[in-house]
C-alpha cells in the first residue's frame, strides 16, 4: 500500500507537469515564470519520494534474488526502469523560452516534445528537428546550430550567439 501511494504521488506530479506544459504564446511572462517555479517545486518535493521508492525497490529486488525468485526480481527491475525512465523524462526542455542576445530579450521560442521526437520553434515560428547529443547538448538540424543546455535545463546557449532562457 505504501509503495502504491508513493507511485500515485509521482504519477500525479507528472500528469500536472504535462498538463501545465501546454503553453499559450500570448500568456504573460509572469505566468510562465510562476508555472516554472511551480514545476520546480513539484520536482523538488517528489524527488526524495522517488528516491526512497527506488531504494525500497532495490532492497526488494535483492531479497527476491537471494531467495532465487528471478521472475520476481525481474518484475521489480521493470518497475525500477519505469521510475528511472520517468525521472529522465521529467528533465525536459518542453515549454516556452525567452530568446535573448547580450542580455536583451528578442522574442519567445518554444520546445515541443512528442515522445522521443523534439522540435524547436524560434521567435519567427520557424521549426527545426532536434538531435539530442547528450543531456548537455542539442543540435537544431534545420537551423544548423548547436546548443549547450545548462545542467538545470533552464538555459540553452546557441552556437550563433543567442541564448534561450526560462
Amino acid at each position: 500500500m505504501k509503495v502504491a501511494a508513493l507511485l500515485m504521488v509521482v504519477l500525479v506530479a507528472v500528469c500536472c507537469e504535462a498538463a501545465l506544459a501546454q503553453v499559450n504564446d500570448k500568456e504573460p511572462k509572469d505566468l510562465t515564470r510562476a508555472r516554472q517555479t511551480y514545476l520546480d517545486k513539484i520536482k523538488t518535493a517528489t524527488d526524495p519520494i522517488r528516491q526512497r521508492y527506488i531504494g525500497e525497490l532495490e532492497k526488494m529486488k535483492k531479497a527476491l534474488g537471494t531467495k532465487g525468485d528471478a521472475k520476481g526480481a525481474m518484475a521489480v527491475q521493470k518497475e525500477i526502469d519505469l521510475i528511472t525512465q520517468e525521472t529522465t523524462k521529467r528533465v525536459t526542455l518542453e515549454g516556452q523560452w525567452e530568446l535573448s542576445k547580450e542580455g536583451k530579450t528578442l522574442g519567445t521560442c518554444f520546445v515541443l516534445e512528442d515522445g522521443e521526437q523534439m522540435t524547436f520553434v524560434n521567435e519567427t515560428g520557424r521549426r527545426s528537428r532536434v538531435v539530442r547529443e547528450n543531456e548537455g547538448s542539442v543540435i537544431a538540424v534545420d537551423w544548423d546550430v548547436k546548443g549547450k543546455v545548462s545542467p538545470d535545463g533552464k538555459k540553452i546557449q546557441w552556437s550563433n550567439g543567442v541564448d534561450w532562457k526560462r
